[in-house]
């Protein structure tokens, strides 16, 4: 389920982000340039029965976008996005090597397999998960693994940037958790 967004729709999904506000502590409305950015944890704690079905990307006038889709379930997707000094994989401990100079460590507290443990998301190739040839911030993105009820991937990126993170709901009942990191500081 990849999709990339194209230049033209970039600007219908801007204008569409702006106006759709986010779930969470910070729920004030802002535009996606002006909205707070920092390059701390970014956490939610609770834990959803939502399964990941898929990932896009996108890449926008001041930011660039990981957007993870769940499906229907119950509770609101809780996630842990923070800067790590290498990609770790939970629970093997195998070490991933990536493109670019810092990696973001997305944990999105859901699971990527149905409640009997048939899987929702196989990525074709789980060390390119979304074509990100030839941004300008994110040079790889990787799937780790998805235990315990939660899925883990890796941003590769140019350097360690402000991000921030939200999660939408859809109108069919799933959720879509949404990061985006800044292009300049």
């Amino acid at each position: 389920m990849k999709k990339k967004f194209g230049i033209a729709a970039s600007a219908v999904a801007l204008a569409a982000t702006a106006a759709i506000s986010p779930i969470g502590a910070d729920n004030a409305q802002a535009t996606a340039c002006t909205a707070p950015w920092g390059s701390l944890a970014k956490t939610s704690s609770p834990m959803t029965t939502r399964p990941v079905t898929g990932v896009r990307v996108g890449q926008h006038g001041c930011f660039e976008r990981m957007v993870i889709d769940l499906g229907r379930g119950s509770g609101n997707t809780g996630y842990d996005v923070r800067y790590v000094s290498k990609a770790v994989v939970d629970p093997s401990g195998q070490v991933l090597r990536l493109r670019g100079g810092a990696v973001l460590q997305v944990i999105a507290k859901a699971p990527a397999y149905t409640t009997s443990g048939v899987p929702t998301y196989r990525p074709a190739n789980r060390m390119e998960v979304a074509n990100v040839a030839g941004w300008y911030n994110f040079k790889q993105i990787a799937y780790g693994s998805s235990f315990e009820g939660q899925t883990q991937f890796f941003i590769g990126l140019r350097g360690r940037l402000p991000m921030k993170v939200f999660v939408l709901n859809d109108t069919d009942g799933g959720q879509r958790l949404v990061i985006d990191v800044v292009n300049s500081w």
